[in-house]
């Protein structure tokens, strides 16, 4: 038997339902930016789509089912049905429901750390296949999607997508507060936190909170020691993307 139900903890935070099959998420990982017309930054762009599940505000129901062979075989998952009767995955570390199962395992290895897809060049690691193939143009060069107004190629469709914007001057996402217009949903969430104070990214070893996941991702080198980055240059290895552009000035003499 199905009983209709909202839990107490989502009554407020009910996970919206993926429409269809979308670029895998990643938490984790965000951009250090709000908007770059600087094609470099193209590498970390298509990691940062993720926002945490418990801060969407679907309006639509959920029927959680009480039988034992529906849900799936995994202490971090289970399954419901939509208002539709279509059935979908919901993860129990941040409540985000998929309606594809692929998409749904992807993301349970987000939060697992499972990565088992390596880069040959700089041993970067990733949940899926796709997302290495990614990464991999920003050693080739490759860029496979070109602007039709301006000629301008980019190495990810929706970069591509987003600099089209800037041509036709579309913003569709408003802030309620203070009217500021963003190109997409990804900014206008990050900016939607400047006025909530909302800190939704916690460092498992301290604790402390971070309004951003590069910010956090930043703070884990105190505690790794880790320095991924490197002028190309010198050599001198750098915690974060940023310290070595500052870096750079050195050596090209430009003025900060």
């Amino acid at each position: 038997m199905c009983k209709e139900e909202v839990p107490p903890e989502r009554q407020q935070q009910t996970p919206s339902l993926d429409q269809q099959e979308p670029e895998p998420p990643y938490i984790k990982e965000e951009q250090e930016e709000l908007w770059t017309n600087q094609e470099t930054e193209d590498s970390e762009d298509w990691e940062d789509t993720a926002e945490p599940g418990p801060g969407s505000n679907s309006q639509n129901k959920l029927v959680f089912c009480q039988n034992r062979s529906d849900v799936v075989e995994r202490p971090s998952s289970y399954t419901a049905r939509n208002d539709k009767g279509e059935k979908i995955w919901i993860c129990s570390f941040c409540g985000k429901s998929s309606k594809y199962q692929t998409t749904h395992k992807r993301h349970i290895m987000m939060h697992k750390e499972e990565k088992p897809f390596s880069c040959s060049v700089c041993a970067k690691s990733f949940v899926c296949k796709g997302n290495l193939q990614k990464h991999m143009r920003t050693h080739t060069g490759e860029r496979p999607f070109s602007c039709s107004v301006c000629g301008k190629d980019f190495t990810l469709k929706r970069n591509l997508e987003r600099h089209t914007m800037i041509h036709t001057g579309e913003k569709p996402f408003s802030c309620s507060v203070c009217g500021k217009r963003f190109i997409d949903k990804p900014d206008f969430s990050r900016h939607m936190r400047t006025h909530t104070g909302e800190r939704p990214f916690s460092c498992s070893v301290c604790g402390n909170m971070f309004k951003h996941s590069c910010d956090l991702n930043k703070h884990m080198t105190v505690h790794t020691g880790d320095k991924p980055f490197s002028c190309s240059v010198c050599c001198k290895r750098f915690s974060c993307k940023s310290n070595v552009k500052k870096h750079m000035r050195i050596h090209t003499g430009e003025k900060a």
